[in-house]
C-alpha cells in the first residue's frame, strides 16, 4: 500500500479474518499484528481507544515534565535576580548606615553653655583675658578657634579640670570627632562639675559621629543610666541604631 492505513481502514482489517486481508506493506502489517496483540479478548475499535488512551496519558505525562521544568528554570532565575540585588544592597548599606550615625549625632549635638564668661567679665588680669577670650569663642559658636584657645591655656589652668571636656565639646563640634573622644575619656572618671555623668552623652555623639555604633550604644545606655538630663534623647538613638 503506497499510505499509510487511516482508523477507519485498520478497524475494517481488524473484523475480518486473515484470509481476507488485501495486500497491505509490511510496516501496516505489523501495525495490525501489535493491535491485535494487544486486546485479543476485545473489539478492534476498544483495542485502539485503549492505545489512544495511553497515548494520551502519554502525552499528559510529558506536558506536566514540560511545566514542571518551566516552573523550576522560572524559581532558579528569581532566586539568582535576589541574590544579584542583595549583593548590590550589601554596599550601599554599609555606606548607608555611617551616614545614618552621623545625622543621628548632629540632630542631638548641641554645645552645652558655659558659665565662663559670665565669671569672667569685668576682671582684667592677663590670665583670665585669655580664659575670656577663648569662652566667647565657644559661646559665638566658633568652635574651631575655641578649641585652638582652650587647648592653649589649660596648662595655665590645672584645677580647671572641665576645660578638656569643653575643648573637647568644641572639637566635636568643629568636625573633629576622633580628637574629642580622648579628652571626653579623660573625663570619665572626674568628679569635677559632674563630669563623669555629663561626659558619657558627648562621647556617645562622638562615636556616632565616627561610625563606631557599638562603642556610641554602650555609652548612650551609660547616659540613660546617670545623666537625667540626656536620658530621654539616649534612649532615642538608641532605638533607631
Amino acid at each position: 500500500m503506497s499510505e499509510k492505513l487511516t482508523r477507519k481502514e485498520l478497524l475494517e482489517l481488524l473484523g475480518k479474518p486473515d484470509g481476507q486481508l488485501p495486500l497491505i506493506d509490511d510496516l501496516d502489517r505489523k501495525a495490525l499484528e501489535g493491535y491485535q496483540y494487544i486486546d485479543s479478548d476485545q473489539s478492534a475499535k476498544t483495542a485502539l481507544d485503549k492505545l489512544d488512551g495511553r497515548f494520551n496519558k502519554w502525552l499528559d505525562t510529558k506536558d506536566v515534565v514540560k511545566e514542571k521544568k518551566s516552573k523550576t528554570r522560572t524559581i532558579v532565575w528569581i532566586q539568582r535576580v535576589a541574590a544579584v540585588l542583595l549583593l548590590l544592597m550589601i554596599p550601599v548599606f554599609l555606606l548607608i548606615r555611617p551616614n545614618q550615625s552621623v545625622r543621628l549625632a548632629n540632630q542631638y549635638f548641641e554645645a552645652p553653655r558655659s558659665t565662663y564668661l559670665m565669671l569672667n567679665r569685668g576682671e582684667g588680669s592677663t590670665s583670665t583675658t585669655s580664659l575670656t577670650e577663648a569662652f566667647t569663642f565657644y559661646e559665638k559658636g566658633d568652635f574651631a578657634q575655641a578649641a585652638k584657645a582652650i587647648s592653649e591655656i589649660r596648662d595655665q589652668y590645672p584645677d580647671n579640670k572641665d576645660l578638656q571636656f569643653y575643648q573637647g565639646i568644641s572639637l566635636l563640634a568643629s568636625g573633629d570627632a576622633e580628637k574629642s573622644i580622648s579628652l571626653f575619656r579623660n573625663c570619665l572618671d572626674e568628679t569635677y562639675q559632674d563630669l563623669n555623668q555629663r561626659t558619657p552623652w558627648y562621647l556617645a555623639l562622638a562615636y556616632l559621629k565616627t561610625g563606631n555604633q557599638t562603642e556610641a550604644r554602650n555609652w548612650l545606655e551609660k547616659t540613660v543610666a546617670f545623666d537625667p538630663s540626656h536620658k530621654t534623647s539616649a534612649q532615642q538613638i538608641l532605638a533607631k541604631i
